[in-house]
Parts: C-alpha cells; sequence; structure tokens
C-alpha cells in the first residue's frame, strides 16, 4: 500500500485558523502521514514541533503533485489550491447568510468541512453542495485539570477570545458589575488581546472595563505566548464565561472544558455543537439581529439577538456558579472526545477512507 501524502494549505501559527492547521499538521505526522506545508501567512509555532514544521514546509519543494490537498482557510477565498489531487477545504464563519463570493468560493472544493450542523445547513442550503462536519478538537496532553484543586482565594471568571463586538465584550463589563458587588469575592480576568485592533481601539476596550464600578475586580491579561502559559491561567479560575453572539467553533471554550472549567455561554451557531446542559451552562438566545459592529461585520447576516434578559440570566448563571463552585467532569470528557488525536482520526477517514 502507497504511503499517504498530503498537501496542507494552511497558516500555521497562534491565530485560530493556525492553531487548527498546527494540530493537524502534528497528528498527520504522527499518523506517518507525508505531509508538504504551505504556510498562508508567516509560521509562529511552538518550539516543541518547529522542527517538525520546517521539515514539512522543506518538503512542499518536491510535493506530489497528485497527494490530496487540505485547505484551512476562510470561506471567501478557497479558489485556490496545491497540486491537482483531491480538494478539501476547512473553513470557519459566524453568520447565517452567505454573500455571492462566499458560495461561489465554497463550490470550488471537491470536499467542504464545516464544524457543526448549524453550519452544515447554512452551507448546503445557500452554496447547494453536500458539506461534511468534521469538529475541531483540543490538546488534551496539554489543556488537563490541575493536580491541585483551588480552594481559596477569589472565585476567578475567565473570558478568554480577542475582543470583538460578536463575542460579547461589549455586554459582559454590565452583566459583571451588575451580577457583583464590592463585597463579593470575584475577579473577572481577561484573556482578549486582539492583533487586529489599532493601540487606540484597544485601549477603548480596555477602559471599559478597568473605569467600570468594579474596575478593581477586573484585570487585563497581556497575551501569552506559549500554550502552556494559557493552561496554567486557565488552571489558576474557576469559570470560563463566553457570551458570544455567534462562533466559528470557539477553541477557547473547549480548552476551558478540557481544564476542567465550569463555561456559561450562549447556545448559538458552533457553540450548539459541543455545549449541553451536562457540560455548560447555557442560554438559547430566542431570535437574531442583524450582524453590525462597525469594524468586521456590516449586516449582510445575522448573529443572536441578545436582550436584556439573557444578559440577566447569564449573570444569573454566573452567580450561581461563584456560590455553588461547581466541576465539570462533563466537560473534560467532551474535550477528551475530542482531542486531536480522535479528530485527526476522523479527518484521516474522511479524506482517504
Amino acid at each position: 500500500m502507497n504511503a499517504k501524502k498530503l498537501n496542507l494549505f494552511s497558516p500555521l501559527c497562534q491565530t485560530g485558523y493556525g492553531v487548527v492547521g498546527t494540530n493537524v499538521l502534528k497528528q498527520m505526522l504522527l499518523r506517518n502521514i507525508s505531509v508538504a506545508s504551505f504556510p498562508l501567512g508567516g509560521v509562529h509555532v511552538e518550539q516543541d514541533i518547529a522542527e517538525l514544521v520546517h521539515q514539512s514546509i522543506e518538503r512542499a519543494d518536491s510535493l506530489d503533485r497528485s497527494a490530496p490537498c487540505l485547505k484551512i482557510w476562510h470561506q471567501h477565498d478557497l479558489a485556490t489550491t496545491i497540486g491537482r489531487g483531491e480538494y478539501f477545504a476547512i473553513p470557519y464563519f459566524e453568520l447565517d447568510t452567505l454573500t455571492d463570493k462566499e458560495r461561489f468560493h465554497l463550490r470550488v472544493p471537491d470536499r467542504v468541512l464545516v464544524s457543526s450542523e448549524w453550519h452544515k445547513n447554512v452551507v448546503d442550503t445557500q452554496a447547494e453542495i453536500n458539506s461534511t462536519i468534521w469538529n475541531p478538537g483540543v490538546d488534551t496532553s496539554t489543556f488537563c485539570p490541575p493536580e491541585v484543586k483551588r480552594s481559596d482565594g477569589p472565585y476567578r471568571f475567565l473570558v478568554a477570545g480577542k475582543w470583538e463586538v460578536r463575542k460579547g465584550h461589549d455586554i459582559l463589563c454590565d452583566i459583571f458589575n451588575s451580577t457583583f458587588g464590592p463585597a463579593d469575592n470575584v475577579e473577572l480576568l481577561l484573556l482578549t488581546s486582539n492583533p487586529f485592533l489599532s493601540k487606540k481601539e484597544g485601549h477603548r476596550w480596555e477602559r471599559l472595563y478597568k473605569d467600570s464600578k468594579l474596575g478593581d475586580k477586573i484585570h487585563i491579561i497581556p497575551h501569552q505566548e506559549t500554550h502552556g502559559q494559557v493552561v496554567s491561567l486557565m488552571q489558576q479560575c474557576s469559570c470560563g464565561v463566553f457570551p458570544s453572539r455567534a462562533e466559528g467553533w470557539n477553541l477557547e471554550l473547549l480548552e476551558c472544558m478540557a481544564c476542567g472549567l465550569p463555561v456559561v455561554t450562549f447556545d448559538h451557531t458552533a457553540h450548539s455543537e459541543f455545549c449541553d446542559n451536562k457540560n455548560s451552562y447555557i442560554i438559547k438566545p430566542r431570535s437574531v439581529e442583524p450582524a453590525y459592529d462597525g469594524k468586521w461585520f456590516f449586516g449582510t447576516g445575522n448573529w443572536a439577538k441578545i436582550t436584556r434578559q439573557n444578559q440577566k440570566d447569564f449573570g444569573s448563571l454566573m452567580r450561581f456558579c461563584y456560590e455553588n463552585r461547581p466541576e465539570n467532569p462533563s466537560g473534560v470528557e467532551t474535550a477528551s472526545n475530542l482531542s486531536w488525536e480522535n479528530c485527526v482520526e476522523k479527518l484521516d477517514n474522511i479524506i482517504w477512507g
């Protein structure tokens, strides 16, 4: 039997696309699949995989043009591929309406892989193709519950994900300040650095929180260079909060689950694929509204409409977690099922099975 070969066309860095691409590459190599990598953008990976990534990039100079190509990239930029083999694409998107350009590009690959049933419905209906659901994963060898449980100190809520209205960062500050008071032993940690914002835009987000009533209980965490640093931070926290209006997946939420944190979130878009009443504290928005933030989204599709009652309910769940300090064994189990090993095994079967 001929050895399996793959041409990987993907970012290899610390963005969401880059994390998926890097972990797919790593697991493919562990499965003895010969991968020739064609990075989209600069390469920024952790030291333990740097040499393997370098070797896969060098392999591109002698690629097998008949090998399948896997592109992990935006749904509006799928017209180019590597070689002449079967073309698989993994895009991520957040809104319920595809543009003409997106529909055109989604029809180019031989097979499109999407992250959830929600995404499949959007793609299959509007692009008129038959997509395949493939869930991305989490590195459970790195993201895991702490060996020693936290038992003292403030109850720490963690927000992880770059500053965005889409991610609900515009409403979370008010939720936190309305739910808790100066006497509550709580903190809100914000791992929300966004490299795509100007310094002025990032400062405006930070001041929204630091100048609020409970600003002394809110801490802005600088960008963490390694996954080990992120894990250390998560293991020092008590609960993850993700008031997102729409998600293509949400790697950080799954990472919090893997670390054993209870999570509070809205049940919409990709969250519905892996968040349920056993592993999450969820609120189901009842309607949608035009997605507009004046920065990334301009009303071409819809995201969840978060009402005042939704915000109060979100705060009530945060309060419940603070007062009861629940653990999340179901979240750890979900993360285990979605380990990168399991996810890439499924991807292997999709491409070559």
